[in-house]
């Protein structure tokens, strides 16, 4: 799900990938979005280091 949140993936296709129902999708990106203190899909990214930049914080 990680991998598909970082291409951008919108919540419903991941959910139909996957398998699982959307509100489980967000319920889990919110987690994820909580553990690696991000707003957005963009920030994590970045915090991942997938969009330039060095990934480190600032």
């Amino acid at each position: 799900m990680l991998a598909e949140l970082l291409q951008g993936h919108y919540n419903k296709n991941i959910a139909d990938h996957l398998g699982i129902t959307q509100r489980t999708v967000e319920f889990h990106r919110a987690n994820i979005f909580e553990k690696l203190k991000v707003q957005s899909a963009v920030e994590l990214a970045h915090r991942m280091g997938r969009l330039g930049g060095s990934g480190s914080g600032g």
